[in-house]
């Protein structure tokens, strides 16, 4: 995401489409997911991502745009696809930036994936639902390149 709005706010051209899994799009670390979700995300946790937070801002405010694309002007992106395992802590970064995104007068499709965690798609080896998620990715770009 932090790309994306780089690259516009540089008019710099934009990829014809974009897809974002399981993004962390809010440093803030405050979504009811940290909590909700805990006890099933056995990956990502509050306590796992804040050092990451703490040391990628390096003092800038949590809420700073780039760092945290959420709280940014999400308005002239291309189509986004956004996959969320419906078991993972940053389920509500997704719910959140496909809403803001659809606010900004955006084209977002969010896919939450049942029972998945976060970035299941690496497991592509092991669960169909990586290889189904994955070749998602390819017909969303497909079908918005043509």
């Amino acid at each position: 995401m932090a790309t994306l709005l780089a690259l516009r706010d540089r008019e710099l051209p934009m990829p014809a489409a974009a897809c974002c899994n399981s993004p962390w799009v809010d440093l803030t670390i405050t979504a009811e997911s940290y909590a909700g979700k805990a006890a099933v995300d056995p990956l990502v946790s509050a306590e796992w991502v804040s050092p990451m937070a703490v040391a990628y801002l390096n003092g800038a405010d949590a809420k700073t745009p780039l760092a945290s694309p959420l709280f940014a002007d999400l308005s002239g992106l291309p189509p986004l696809l956004v996959q969320v395992g419906e078991d993972e802590v940053l389920l509500d970064d997704s719910r959140r930036l496909a809403e803001r995104v659809r606010e900004a007068g955006g084209d977002v499709t969010l896919e939450v994936w049942d029972g998945m965690i976060h970035v299941w798609h690496y497991f592509y080896p092991l669960l169909d639902e990586g290889r189904q998620a994955i070749a998602r990715i390819g017909e969303f770009i497909r079908s918005s390149t043509t």
